[in-house]
This record gives C-alpha cells, structure tokens and sequence, in this order.
C-alpha cells in the first residue's frame, strides 16, 4: 500500500520527454519507473559467479552477462518516455514499487473556527477529521522471444531483432499507460470493486457535464454550428464556472490552467471576427497563462458527445490531478530456453486520482 508520501519522482505536465542513458544509473532509472527485479539481478550474478569457478573445458558462457549489458535498448527508452496525451495534461508521478496493491488517497479536514479571545474564556482546539480513498494498482504484461535463428537471420538485413522487439514492448506499454490514464480499467469499474481504477474521463469526485447552450440557428450545442461570439461566450461561461467551484481561489488571468478540447473542434477554434481575430487568440489575450491541449479521446466521449475540461493547474498549492505509475517498465525475468532467451517485463500503474475536483469544470456537446 503506498500513499502521496511515496511520490518518488514527478514529471510535470508537458516535461514527460525522452533522456540520454549515458550517464543513467541504476538508482535514477529507477526513480523514472524503469527497473529490474534486484533477486533477478542477485540470480544472474550468483550464475555468473558459478561458471567462473570451475575450470572451464568449453567457451565461457555469457548468457545472463549479456542480459544485462544490453537491458535498455535507447530506443526503446525514447518510445517509453514520449509524452502521451495524458502526460501532456497532468504529467506522471512515479510512486512506489511495481508489487504494492493499492494506492491511497488522504483527505486533510480541518475542523474548528476561531473564537474571540478573552482572559478567561474556554479554550477552542482546532481538529482534523481524515478520510481515505484506494486505488487499485494494476499489472499489464508483455513478453518477448528473440530466437536464435530468427536473429541470425535478422542479423543479414543489419536488423537488430532484440532491439526491435524491446521497441515493440515499450511502445504497447506506451499506449496501454494512456489508455488507462483515460478510462482507467474497465474490469475493477464494472465489477464495482471497492478499489477500482479510474482514468481522466470517469474519476467519480469530477462533477456533472455542464450543458452548454444550443446554437442560435440551431438545436445543437456544437461549435461546428455556433459563430464566434457564440464559441467565446461558451469559453466565458466555463472559466467563470471554475471561479466559482473554487470561491475565489483561482484567478484566470494570473494563474496557469488548461482548456483540454476534443480534436474533433480544433479547426472551429479558428473561426474569426470580422476583423480577423480567432478564437485561440481570444483566449491566449485573455488568459495568458492557459493552454490548449486537444485530446483526441475526448472527441464523442460522453454517448457519443464531444467533452471538454477546463482545469486548474494548482489550488493553494495542491495538484489538481495526477497520473500515479509504479514502473513504467519492469524485467520480471528472463529464462534460457533450446531456442532462444525468454523476456518478461511489467508495467504498473493507479491511474489518476484528482486531488482537488472542483478544479476541474467539464462541459458536453460541443
């Protein structure tokens, strides 16, 4: 079980990018959510260790050395680590082991209000009511089976056989780890398990889709339909809808939000005035320290309506929402088989977990 206190390393929005392996170590691969199983490592080592005592009457076998000189094809890492569309709006938080269960969500309640001050009146005691929330860490697979005939073939093409398969798992993983930071995983939320594992469209603490207004020479609320005055009155209106959720505690003009749109609106979001001024213009005038971000999983996401998020980066301090990965990437084991050597690797994570949900405002129909 692992809490916000086990945050071991975190990639803000947008920051999630490929790195250099020169200078990696086994630590700070670690600390970004890549890692190897230290009793597999301990293993080889021992089996390494074993064939150096004998006097050899054969070649030397190096097996499990070459395992581990090779472990992390670049390519691969850089698959791992581009930014997907999550990363991009709420960035990852790598926190605790690839084994944990479960991962755990404390709310701080404040109790109590001051009380005038008097040399004998009754002492009030501030108090704090805590309460938890879970979320299931959940395990994928993906294996790989680099035969020996298979790279010798491979190997006559110049093609790097290990290299490319390792690319492969990465980029499913790459996907796998978007996929749920979006709709989290679908068994724990439909079994109604107690822990499930929600993603960015079905965090059960966001509130109801607003609706949005229809067109005025139409019965639909689409912003294929709407003129520009139309479009921005619809942007006014959320921005002062997250104002309002958060009492003044977020001011659009000084502080860093995003507009998460559907990319199926994109192209509306160029609709001008009469005198050439876009409506992306009219928000980056407006609100300097917005972004715009198109999601293309947002696009008929609600019964087959486009969504959009209006999102605080921080209330007081506090992420409005995260992405929670154990391992981005993890070497289970590997075995020696007739024909090859057998790869197994893991990838763990919670989904996401909005810490502060009136930080977000969401609206359907456009």
């Amino acid at each position: 079980m692992i809490n916000e206190n086990d945050i071991r390393f975190r990639f803000d929005a947008g920051k999630v990018k490929p790195f250099a392996l020169d200078s990696a170590t086994e630590d700070g691969l670690y600390q970004v959510g890549m890692g190897i199983d230290p009793k597999l490592k301990m293993d080889a080592y021992r089996m390494v260790a074993e064939d150096a005592d004998p006097a050899l009457q054969t070649s030397p076998s190096i097996t499990v050395p070459q395992q581990f000189t090779q472990f992390w094809s670049p390519t691969a890492v850089d698959m791992l680590y581009t930014a997907t569309m999550a990363d991009e709006i709420l960035g990852e938080s790598i926190a605790g082991t690839w084994a944990d269960t479960k991962y755990v969500v404390r709310w701080n309640e404040p109790l109590g209000q001051v009380s005038r001050y008097g040399d004998n009146n009754n002492v009030d005691f501030v108090g704090m009511n805590y309460n938890y929330e879970y979320r299931s860490v959940v395990r994928f697979q993906k294996g790989i089976l680099p035969t020996r005939l298979a790279e010798e073939q491979a190997s006559k093409a110049r093609i790097n056989l290990r290299a490319d398969l390792m690319n492969a798992v990465s980029l499913a993983f790459n996907i796998n780890q978007d996929n749920v930071a979006f709709y989290g995983y679908a068994p724990s939320i439909q079994t109604g398990a107690t822990e499930p594992t929600y993603g960015i469209l079905n965090e059960v603490g966001l509130s109801a889709y607003e609706t949005l207004p229809n067109a005025s020479d139409s019965a639909s609320p689409a912003w294929s339909g709407k003129t520009w005055a139309e479009i921005t009155a619809d942007i006014r209106f959320l921005v002062g809808q997250l104002q309002t959720q958060l009492r003044g505690n977020f001011n659009p003009t000084r502080e860093r939000f995003k507009f998460v749109f559907p990319l199926a609106v994109a192209q509306t979001l160029a609709t001008t005035t009469e005198f050439g001024i876009s409506v992306t213009k009219f928000i980056h005038d407006t609100y300097p320290n917005a972004e715009i971000i198109f999601a293309p999983k947002f696009d008929a996401a609600d019964g087959g309506k486009n969504v959009c998020y209006v999102m605080a980066e921080r209330v007081k301090g506090q992420l409005v929402g995260e992405q929670i990965i154990q391992q981005k990437m993890f070497l289970v084991g590997f075995e020696q088989t007739c024909y090859g050597k057998k790869e197994l690797y893991s990838q763990a994570t919670a989904g996401v977990v909005f810490r502060v949900p009136l930080g977000v405002v969401r609206a359907s129909g456009l």
